[in-house]
């Protein structure tokens, strides 16, 4: 039994490390830097989900549009699919951890169509 105190001080240790290691600070993802705030009057045509929701649009030149958006913005579009809509969006440097880094993209903000905007629709929803 000699040197105990060395092996409970071992044990100390590692006990510490694990409780208290999850509860350490880590770095921080840097916040969105929104570049500009935009509208557009397109069609909602659907959306592509994945590890990140774009929904996909229509102008009246024929262009398509995709923005990103959150899953219930597309819960809230797919009652219009094939309708115009007046889309706010944001021009944001986002991190992206699949990218490893900041990228530069285009989300959905408010959408309004019909007499029914999103962020109405969002608070009024049960």
């Amino acid at each position: 039994m000699r040197n105990w105190h060395i092996r409970l001080t071992s044990i100390l240790g590692l006990v510490l490390i694990l409780f208290l290691l999850p509860t350490m600070p880590c770095a921080q993802e840097p916040q969105d830097k929104v570049i500009a705030t935009k509208s557009i009057i397109a069609s909602y045509v659907g959306a592509e989900i994945g590890d990140y929701n774009h929904a996909i649009f229509r102008t009246s030149d024929g262009k398509e549009v995709d923005f990103w958006c959150s899953g219930e913005m597309v819960e809230f579009l797919n009652k219009y699919k094939g309708k115009k809509i007046d889309i706010t969006y944001q021009i944001t440097d986002t991190y992206i951890p699949e990218a490893r880094g900041v990228q530069r993209i285009e989300v959905i903000k408010d959408a309004k169509v019909e007499n029914q905007s999103f962020s109405t629709w969002k608070k009024n929803k049960p």
